[in-house]
């Protein structure tokens, strides 16, 4: 996935999204109003198995709304999508491509379509290599750009495991099938990246996470049958030359894993057994659910990124975004899929273990629809008990964020968590320490909006937890204080940090710092301190000034917050107060600056400034009414008190 900052992050999330499309064409550039469509696709693990070696073209078509001349095959088409953050447009590249295949001109209609790939077109001739054999792996991708005329990204490519040098030359193959021969050998897929530099990239860490708010309408279609890879087959040809001079191959199969179940198919011609043996320990333990999903999309992430989604239930579950389009026609939507064949019809075999059958089990029904409950899941459930899937130490080793979602359920689900579960994670919270702050974020929200908080947070204090949490380690005494409010019951994000910051005591640049540490957003961490700013005056003669710059989400939010700490000011007070408000914005004085210079005849600068603040203070104190002629009065008389 492409860096993106938070902000830039919560804006792609936002429910409502300003966008921009920007293309280049050999030099000359196009905007949302120059483009119908676009649509854009790209791949990495593709096909019917988990299929590494993977060389998948990404491409993309544009539709213009009118005629655009002087096009031609071999033209580079630079594509970068935006969003409007901050009064500013953000953009993350597509891709660079050439226009290889299509250039339709519809001169009935005035309009022009595209259809361009990237570099893998400039891959399609037989690779002759000239290096000295045996020759190292990096060698060989760098010959191959060379004599095909691609960058290579040295910085990924260099970064890679070092792998043992290949012996001979690769014959009789085009440069792109020898790069997916080499994928191959690291796990993983040839792609170009998006500043169209050719790459090798392999299985990663989920580098992005979705919820139900950013799908579709009907956007998550899931196989329940989970995929795993049993084995994997490789063809190897060897050619030999007989005493008559004759040339010889011999084709043999290489095999790992075992040989029922659903199998990952290669044919390379430089695969050992040794090689496919590193390959089974980097893909033996993969599994996921074969998956399709609509939704909003977002530009940075990538094809071959893994992706952590939840469904409407909170439930997570991790796959990989093998398949990726995008659409912009004004909005943008997209489609991940990873749709590989489920093995779970396949035979088991008897040569693997008892726990691989359990596993294998787990997903799985009886023949007359009965529920296969290896883990009286059923009855933790009558019991509203959370309990570890076999070992809970293992499972905490697996994934540490596991301690936080336990806490959470207790306080989303009111489950109460089993007492095993319970000291492995008072054994291995140190984990914790190890995840990504964004993943423990989510979480910790989660469990402040969930229906028995109280419960969630002594889980969290009580397995100690929040000792590996931004900022936590020394306020347990402010978190059970927390804990004990009567009314807990918070609404939304805003509210939960905003109580947080009131109880922690903290200053405004402590907000800023605390709120950085635990990865926010600006737009949170500024209405944060507005909240603070009406929670800290909270007096029954409250300043209608405090709530009117504060303004209304930061003004409801304090509102909840003031009967939940039991401060003097009611909520329903302060809402009073703010709704009698005579303006609660600038922009509805019945002024403004130009009326100022064209009436009164003043000059821009700090004075013209401060009749206007003075004017806004006056008119929210109800000392002026907001009409025109009576605040014109009254600037010309500031205008010459401050002269």
């Amino acid at each position: 996935m492409l860096s993106q900052a938070d902000e830039t992050i919560a804006a792609w999330k936002a429910t409502e999204r300003t966008l921009a499309v920007r293309v280049t064409i050999a030099g000359k550039e196009y905007t949302a109003t120059d483009i119908n469509s676009l649509k854009y696709d790209a791949g990495a693990y593709t096909g019917e198995t988990f299929a590494i070696g993977s060389t998948y073209s990404n491409n993309i078509q544009i539709e213009f709304s009118h005629l655009v001349e002087g096009l031609k095959l071999g033209d580079i088409v630079e594509v970068s999508i935006g969003i409007k953050v901050s009064n500013k447009y953000i953009y993350d590249p597509l891709g660079v491509f050439v226009i290889s295949s299509e250039i339709k001109m519809d001169r009935n209609n005035n309009l022009t379509t595209i259809s361009a790939s990237d570099a893998f077109c400039k891959l399609e001739g037989v690779y002759k290599s000239k290096l000295i054999y045996p020759a190292k792996v990096l060698d060989v991708i760098s010959e191959i750009c060379a004599m095909a005329g691609v960058d290579p990204n040295t910085s990924e490519l260099s970064r890679l495991p070092k792998l043992a040098d290949i012996p001979t030359a690769v014959e009789g193959q085009s440069y792109r099938k020898t790069l997916g021969w080499i994928a191959q050998l690291y796990a993983g897929y040839a792609t170009f990246d998006r500043s169209g530099k050719l790459t090798i990239r392999t299985v990663a860490e989920p580098s992005y996470e979705l919820d139900p708010s950013q799908y579709e309408q009907s956007g998550l279609t899931k196989n329940e049958a989970t995929y795993k890879i049993s084995g994997i087959q490789c063809q190897v040809t060897t050619k030999s030359t007989t005493r008559d001079d004759q040339v010889q191959e011999t084709t043999t199969t290489l095999q790992v894993g075992s040989t029922s179940g659903s199998q990952i198919k290669l044919e390379n011609n430089i695969m050992t057994p040794e090689r496919l043996d590193y390959i089974w320990e980097k893909l033996k333990d993969i599994n996921f659910y074969p998956f399709s999903l609509n939704w909003f999309g977002n530009p940075a992430v990538e094809a071959g990124d893994w992706l952590r989604l939840y469904d409407k239930k909170g439930n997570d579950f991790v796959v990989p975004n093998n398949g990726y389009t995008l659409e912009f026609n004004g909005g943008l939507s997209a489609v991940s899929k990873a749709d590989q064949t489920s093995g779970s019809a396949q035979t088991i075999s008897w040569s693997g273990s008892i726990m691989q059958i359990i596993k294998d089990l787990q997903h799985r029904n009886a023949p007359d629809g009965t529920v296969i409950d290896m883990f009286s899941g059923l009855d933790d459930l009558e019991n509203k008990t959370i309990r570890a899937v076999g070992d809970p130490t293992e499972r905490f080793f697996e994934d540490a964020l596991r301690m936080m979602r336990t806490v959470r359920f207790a306080s989303q689900l009111d489950f109460k968590i089993e007492p095993q579960t319970l000291q492995a994670i008072k054994a291995n919270a140190h984990l914790l320490e190890k995840i990504a702050v964004e993943r423990i974020q989510v979480e910790w929200i989660k469990l402040l909006l969930g229906k028995n908080v109280v419960q969630g947070l002594d889980a969290f204090l009580e397995t100690k937890l929040y000792k590996y949490c931004p900022q936590f380690a020394t306020r347990e005494q402010a978190l059970r204080k927390i804990a004990k409010l009567p009314q807990l019951k918070l609404a939304d994000e805003l509210e939960c940090w905003a109580l947080l910051a009131y109880v922690f005591e903290l200053t405004p640049k402590q907000v800023r710092s605390f709120l950085k540490a635990w990865k926010t957003s600006n737009e949170i961490s500024t209405e944060v301190q507005n909240v603070l700013s009406i929670l800290e005056q909270a007096t029954s003669d409250l300043d209608p000034l405090v709530c009117y710059h504060a303004k209304e989400r930061a003004t409801k939010a304090a509102s909840h917050l003031l009967d939940i700490l039991q401060l003097p000011l009611t909520g329903a007070k302060l809402l009073q107060t703010y709704t009698a408000l005579p303006i609660k914005d600038k922009a509805q004085l019945a002024l403004n600056g130009k009326d100022l210079l064209q009436t009164l005849g003043l000059k821009p600068g700090p004075g013209l400034g401060k009749i206007l603040n003075t004017l806004e203070q006056k008119v929210v104190l109800g000392e002026l009414t907001n009409d025109k002629t009576v605040l014109l009065a009254q600037a010309e008389k500031l205008s010459k008190e401050l002269n």
